[in-house]
């Protein structure tokens, strides 16, 4: 290779190994698909144009046929995604065009030669190990050079690096290590000082291997015994054949001395571990319970997924948008997955099964059809090949390949890079003319002008589509990191005032002499000094006994009210940092998700952050200051604008090309909630008898914007759920529906101030809207109670990641009390129940259920009731809850002596189980004495 050509790829492997900055993304792999999409395209659009001047021929293995046309098939399938979510297809495209042009690299790169092929690899390797030294301090100080302080020491997640995931890490350094034996042991002249090659290949392979060791990937594990067997079934299969060996049998020994040294270590109480693990028994414990499990779920999440186009497929990179879903499907089915569920992951921990659910059979076949040609190819070359040292570094590629292909079985370390980018480069010099010796090809194929107009225009598009997932995804993350900031610094505003306020109050008790200042009373404070001077200096005469009482009343003054004024500036100081820190985070925030939505509506997360935003004070006090400070033709454009949905940040809700069959029921009126579009007519009516400023006066604009921003934000919650309905973010839409119907009196009480400003027309029209507004909570019960009952259906016990989870059921009832009383909302509620005890007796075998806050809340609801009807459901109570009760007071029996004492008392986790004791002890109480009182 030239100079030029090895610098294009020294900075392609680096940034691909290495592109990803701290709170620039979320998800590390984004950013190095983004520079890696950028320098291919620039690799296709010169090799395109170098075939427009001087076409050529390929000769194409079968593997890389089944593997293009599996990538051609995963660009048809994106096209699957306009029939169900349109708005996902851009990103879908971006990211099956991308597998397409990896594959086309890895055509590329088998027409390197053997001097080409090892000086990439070596590349790769000296990029593994600054991340594979990074990952080992991360592992043993808790810090990284690119992350800074990541937490304790000896914790696996440490390991990440800039990969973006442990176990990716693992994989990588797994995919290398077959390469780095090769790179050690081989007499192939590389290096200009060999033993200096050698030395440092040996480092490498040993720091590589600790990195695996030290991740405790137990898919790596499996998966690299599985490449080095088959990198010694090619080592095998030539000396059968009788071929020379070529290979330093001492650097062999001392790779194979290192490698026992370090599993033993690493199996032990040593320094390695320093007793917190162990790599024996984790491999033990791959038949946790919780583990297998979890993915076994996912599995059956995707073959859920799968069922509903089997041929076909949903589309390529569709699975994250019907997981959560289909987890709800499989979970009505087999409700004893219910203590893993609750997690929304976007992959299904198994790459053949999200293929098989993204891509169909048509899809999973190729896929199957091109690793089959691969193993069958792999077969015929090491029984061909008489050269040693090109049978080693085959069996060396195919082994390093093998790494990627098995871990994907109960993994997905292909959506990663430079994961990804190394297994289309091994497998592509393993597919080099240099092994096949002409065999197991297709015939030469002619590439011509055509032919690269088409590599130019599918990378480009490629390297477009995927900047713009880069870039939402950045400006997503500025976003979220712009909430969590907001929600902290509002958070520490209450305190910090009420802080202020008490400073204020001491400092005027100081002044006035009261409370625990009244000793400080001028005369009480001489008379009580003079008293005590005179004791200890009997013969001082009462003139300077009096000046030092005086000059010591006017200094303990001074100091304390000096001391309180300190404390108020450091208090008031603290609260105006928070406040700024807060309109920061706001602003920030709202802005970038704002950008990411720009880019793609195809990203949920952006959306259900958005709406948290739109319903919080700020936005509202935001407006209020825009509209009482602007000029008169502007507020009236702005009240306009606020009612009819065209605000500020609202111009994304601009409708659905299909609605997806989850969100159906909350868009069946419009597709818009604006129950106020009427208003600015009716204002601007208003106007003909009265000032604008009068109005403005009158009418408590707070008060409706902050109604209509909580109808934005479950808009914005809705187009979530379009992309991806995720259950935290379907609670917040009951929770807001909630609120939106708490506050719609006060919303009818300030329309009702328009009445003296209009005719009797428009008089009535007002009176319809305020109608309509009153009754917006039975308007629209259907949609209130379909939200929560679907994100019940979805995540039913959910109490594994969410701890509050379990509370959704007294949630939704209490609200229904609240809002349609206890009459018109019991049976409905009585269903709840039933729900929350289904999901208890699931529950119980592996987290708490205790059952008492809807328990608590039926029991109020039977004490409002008289007679037979109270004694009836107080019945229905005690029937509905026996099996809770019964296994509640089971547990309380070993409880206490099987989970609490066996805590340190300094562990925070003795708290919680301590409450979780109290609650499940008066949940039985309260059982017994309505119980009794029933028998009674």
């Amino acid at each position: 290779m030239k100079k030029g050509e090895k610098l294009f790829y020294l900075l392609f492997i680096a940034g691909s190994s290495l592109f990803a900055v701290k709170g620039i993304t979320w998800d590390m792999a984004l950013p190095k698909f983004f520079y890696a999409s950028v320098f291919l395209a620039a690799l296709f659009v010169a090799k395109g144009m170098r075939l427009s001047k001087q076409p050529q021929s390929i000769s194409l293995s079968i593997p890389h046929f089944f593997a293009v046309v599996y990538a051609v098939y995963g660009i048809l399938s994106s096209f699957l995604l306009l029939r169900t979510i349109p708005e996902a297809f851009a990103t879908s495209l971006g990211f099956s065009l991308s597998l397409l042009v990896l594959i086309l690299f890895s055509i590329h790169i088998s027409e390197k030669s053997v001097n080409g092929i090892l000086w990439l690899l070596q590349i790769f390797v000296l990029f593994g190990v600054i991340i594979a030294v990074d990952a080992l301090l991360g592992f043993y100080t808790g810090n990284s050079i690119f992350w800074g302080i990541l937490g304790q020491p000896l914790m696996r997640g440490n390991i990440s690096s800039v990969v973006g995931n442990v176990n990716f890490t693992t994989d990588l350094m797994g995919m290398l290590l077959p390469i780095v034996l090769y790179l050690a042991i081989i007499t192939r002249r590389l290096w200009r000082n060999e033993r200096a090659r050698v030395l440092f290949y040996t480092i490498t392979y040993a720091l590589f291997l600790s990195v695996v060791l030290a991740g405790q990937t137990r898919g790596v594990y499996y998966s690299l015994i599985g490449a080095f067997l088959v990198v010694l079934l090619g080592v095998l299969a030539g000396m059968q054949k009788k071929v020379k060996p070529k290979i330093r049998p001492l650097s062999l020994v001392v790779l194979l001395v290192i490698t026992i040294f370090l599993i033993y270590g690493y199996s032990t109480d040593s320094i390695f571990t320093r007793g917190t693990f162990s790599i024996s028994e984790r491999l033990s414990s791959s038949a946790n319970k919780s583990a297998a499990d979890f993915r076994t779920f996912l599995w059956k999440t995707a073959i859920k997924q799968w069922e509903n186009s089997k041929i076909l497929g949903t589309g390529f990179g569709s699975y994250k948008y019907f997981s959560s879903e289909n987890m709800g499907r499989v979970l009505n089915e087999e409700p004893r997955y219910m203590y893993i569920a609750g997690l929304n992951s976007i992959r299904a921990h198994g790459e053949y099964f999200q293929q098989l659910a993204e891509t169909g059979l048509i899809g999973l076949s190729l896929v199957l059809l091109a690793l089959g040609s691969l193993v069958l190819y792999y077969f015929r070359i090491i029984f061909r090949l008489k050269d040693f040292d090109l049978l080693l570094l085959f069996s060396v590629l195919a082994g390093s390949f093998s790494v990627i292909v098995l871990h994907s079985v109960v993994s997905f370390p292909a959506h990663f890079m430079p994961n990804a980018l190394l297994a289309v480069t091994v497998a592509g010099a393993a597919l080099s003319p240099v092994f096949r010796s002409n065999s197991f090809q297709l015939k030469k194929i002619s590439i011509n002008r055509w032919t690269g107009m088409l590599m130019i225009v599918i990378s480009l598009i490629a390297a477009v589509l995927m900047s713009r997932n880069y870039l939402t995804e950045a400006f997503f993350t500025r976003g979220y990191i712009g909430y969590k900031t907001y929600i902290s610094a509002t958070a520490q505003i209450p305190d910090l005032r009420n802080s202020v306020v008490k400073i204020k109050r001491d400092l005027n008790s100081l002044e006035n002499f009261d409370g625990e200042f009244s000793y400080l009373a001028t005369d009480t404070y001489i008379n009580q000094k003079l008293d005590s001077l005179k004791e200890t200096y009997p013969k001082a005469p009462d003139t300077l006994l009096y000046l030092i009482a005086t000059e010591s009343h006017k200094s303990e003054f001074s100091t304390k009210q000096n001391r309180i004024k300190d404390k108020l500036k450091t208090a008031a100081d603290t609260l105006m940092m928070a406040q700024h820190a807060a309109i920061r985070g706001y602003y920030s925030g709202i802005s970038n998700l704002d950008s990411s939505l720009f880019f793609s509506r195809g990203f949920n997360l952006s959306a259900a952050f958005m709406g948290d935003f739109l319903k919080t004070s700020d936005r509202t006090e935001d407006f209020v200051l825009r509209l009482m400070n602007s000029p008169r033709e502007a507020q009236l454009k702005l009240i306009e604008d606020a009612f009819t949905g065209k605000d500020l940040n609202t111009e994304y809700l601009t409708g659905y090309k299909k609605p997806r069959e989850i969100v159906q029921p909350l868009l069946k009126r419009s597709q818009r909630h604006l129950f106020l579009e009427e208003f600015p007519i009716l204002f601007n009516k208003a106007l003909t008898r009265a000032d604008l400023s009068r109005l403005l006066n009158e009418i408590n604009f707070s008060i409706l914007y902050s109604f209509q921003a909580k109808w934005d934000a479950i808009d914005y919650y809705i187009l979530s759920m379009q992309l991806g309905p995720d259950a935290q973010v379907m609670r917040n839409t009951a929770r807001t529906y909630f609120d939106a119907f708490t506050q719609a009196k006060d919303v009818t009480a300030e329309l009702k101030k328009l009445i003296p400003y209009l005719n009797k027309e428009d008089r009535k029209k007002l009176y319809e809207l305020i109608e309509r507004i009153k009754n917006l909570p039975l308007k629209l019960r259907d949609e209130f109670e379909y939200i929560y009952d679907r994100t019940i259906s979805l995540i039913p016990g959910a109490w594994r990641y969410f701890n509050n989870w379990e509370y959704i059921y007294s949630d939704y009832a209490r609200e229904l009390v609240l809002l349609y009383g206890p009459k018109d909302s019991l049976d409905k509620i009585l269903k709840i129940v039933e729900k929350e005890l289904y999901v208890c007796r699931y529950m119980k075998e592996t987290r708490w259920s205790i059952p008492d806050n809807t328990f608590d809340l039926l029991l109020i609801l039977s004490q409002e009731m008289k007679g037979n009807e109270a004694l009836r459901l107080k019945r229905k109570i005690l029937s509905l809850y026996e099996e809770a009760y019964q296994w509640n007071r089971e547990q309380l029996k070993n409880f206490r002596k099987e989970r609490i004492e066996k805590i340190p008392e300094n562990n925070p986790n003795r708290q919680k189980y301590e409450q979780i004791y109290s609650r499940m002890k008066d949940f039985v109480n309260r059982y017994e004495i309505l119980k009794k009182s029933v028998e009674d």
